[in-house]
């Protein structure tokens, strides 16, 4: 039996569109962790695992089996470290400037993967539909509608006859998560790290003719304009939002201790109190 339904943490899926929006360029990925409910078959997603994309093709997001196996081991540490049976649930994809239906090579990629397990699920995150071609200026872009817009799709794969692949679609909903997920903020610093290899394997893919120092140049420009971007789109963003955290735990702590101390005030009001009428004769 098939998956009936997903649930996401806010946090897992908060991490799942920055990791979608640091690149419109080329399509990111990584794999799910969480738990099925064996009796309603229902999927709950509260870890993501962000991968590097070993094939640089246009439309190539398939993980490869050395990741699933490193997956696989890191579901059962954390299984280990939280008590709970988590194990790797599915994999997620970015469709940047596309639709958020998936592809043939989407559909195919995610029937092979739910021979592992038929609970097995995809997610897609279509972004930047308001961006138009390269000609199209910022001040235009930024009018256009949608451009902001952000869709998820949550799929499975039926097989029919002659080994044909069809999407069916799987309802998806996000749960609100009152604590930040330490794992899920262990992983989202690994997406930088993860953009900067991408590139660092393009520049040593790209190795113009020995001699050619124009190539060269030109080479790593495009490799040191490429790391610029990944600081201003991602790094950059996640170390302000965690400095906001910060302040906002800092600020919480804060309410807390005066709170902790107006108990304890009132809380020795309340016992000088008792045991003066006490003293008095009183039944409290």
């Amino acid at each position: 039996m098939s998956a009936s339904s997903v649930v996401l943490t806010a946090d897992a899926f908060y991490a799942c569109v920055m990791h979608a929006l640091s690149t419109e360029v080329d399509e990111v990925m990584g794999l799910l962790v969480g738990e099925i409910n064996e009796a309603t078959k229902v999927v709950s997603i509260s870890v993501i695992l962000p991968l590097r994309r070993m094939d640089k093709r246009k439309d190539r997001v398939e993980p490869q089996p050395e990741q699933l196996y490193a997956a696989a081991e890191k579901a059962d540490s954390l299984s280990t470290a939280t008590g709970k049976r988590l194990r790797v649930v599915g994999w997620y994809h970015s469709h940047p400037h596309i639709t958020w239906m998936p592809s043939h090579v989407d559909v195919r990629t995610q029937g092979i993967m739910q021979l592992m397990d038929e609970c097995f699920i995809g997610l897609i995150f279509s972004c930047f539909h308001g961006k138009t071609s390269k000609g199209t200026s910022e001040e235009d872009r930024s009018q256009l509608p949608g451009s902001e817009h952000i869709q998820m799709n949550c799929f499975q794969s039926n097989v029919s006859a002659g080994n044909q692949y069809s999407a069916r679609y799987i309802p998806a909903f996000v749960e609100t998560t009152r604590i930040p997920s330490r794992a899920i903020s262990e992983q989202l610093v690994t997406i930088p790290e993860i953009l900067l290899k991408e590139e660092k394997l393009s520049l040593d893919n790209a190795l113009p003719e020995p001699g050619d120092i124009f190539s060269k140049i030109r080479n790593l420009a495009v490799y040191t304009q490429a790391l610029c971007s990944v600081l201003d789109v991602f790094a950059i963003p996640m170390l302000q939002c965690l400095a906001n955290s910060a302040d906002s735990y800092d600020n919480r702590i804060s309410c807390l201790k005066a709170e902790k101390v107006a108990l304890k005030k009132r809380l020795e009001e309340l016992s000088a109190a008792e045991e003066g009428a006490g003293s008095d004769g009183c039944t409290v």
